[in-house]
């Protein structure tokens, strides 16, 4: 699917698409699938809050917190591997902070920031390491990456910063 196709889909269709794609990389894990949905979704709201590209309303904020407080600790893929889940949000938050405080500089700046936006994508190459070992990992690898293509490209990005 391209970027294109991506941003003219709604938000339940685009659901949809990564709720099919989580289920061949999970291989059929659906708590596994959940997890990602979960994450994904309460990052989007996160990423919406602190960007204030998109409006969220209050039903969406609230949802993101029962999402972290609630949902993802007691999601049972989650139980099984909480502390290699921790260490990664632990990570991955940091980079999309780090990121968040590149955008503030310039053009080179925001392509760094970028980037590590991006990096979240490899909590899902994680969880497919999870269920289905190194090679199954190796083999969706590719594929999850490309899947980061259509959240947002790099032009709309710049765009969206004000650098287009």
């Amino acid at each position: 699917m391209t970027w294109e196709s991506w941003k003219c889909l709604g938000k339940q269709a685009q659901h949809d698409v990564l709720a099919k794609k989580f289920d061949e990389y999970m291989l059929g894990n659906q708590d596994a699938v959940d997890l990602l949905l979960l994450v994904y979704d309460t990052a989007h709201i996160w990423d919406d809050l602190i960007d204030k590209d998109n409006p969220v309303d209050d039903d969406a904020i609230s949802r993101s917190y029962v999402n972290a407080l609630v949902s993802i600790p007691s999601n049972a893929f989650y139980r099984q591997y909480p502390d290699q889940f921790l260490m990664a949000f632990k990570i991955y938050i940091d980079q999309w902070l780090s990121a968040n405080q590149l955008e503030k500089g310039g053009i080179n700046a925001l392509h760094h920031a970028f980037v590590l936006k991006e990096t979240m994508m490899g909590f899902i190459t994680q969880c497919a390491y999870l269920v289905g070992g190194i090679e199954h990992m190796q083999r969706v690898s590719n594929e999850i990456q490309e899947l980061t293509m259509t959240d947002q490209n790099f032009s709309e990005y710049l765009a969206e910063k004000r650098y287009a």
